[in-house]
């Protein structure tokens, strides 16, 4: 589960990248570091509680980060519409 949420993570910061043009390259390469550990496989031996509570660590950590990212690339991208020219209709006159 971890894999995959981090990999859904590498995929928004990508196109926040492409979208944004922020640099969030050091960031992208950690979650790729972080994604090639999770490739390799666990031993029968090791800890299996602390690697699914590791797991799900990383899990909701990644689903967190995903929603800011998201929601940062949304802010960046509404600042750089010019803004919406008020034609009055919109006014509220007391």
């Amino acid at each position: 589960m971890a894999y995959a949420t981090i990999t859904c993570l590498v995929r928004t910061i990508h196109q926040s990248m492409e979208l944004t043009a922020c640099d969030l390259q050091p960031f992208y390469k950690k979650l790729e570091t972080l994604r090639a550990i999770l490739e390799k496989p666990c031993k029968a031996t090791d800890d299996l509680e602390a690697s699914t509570s590791l797991e799900a660590e990383i899990t909701d950590i990644a689903y967190t980060t995903e929603d800011m990212a998201e929601s940062e690339s949304r802010n960046v991208l509404l600042a750089q519409r010019p803004p919406l020219k008020s034609n009055g209709m919109n006014e509220l006159v007391l």
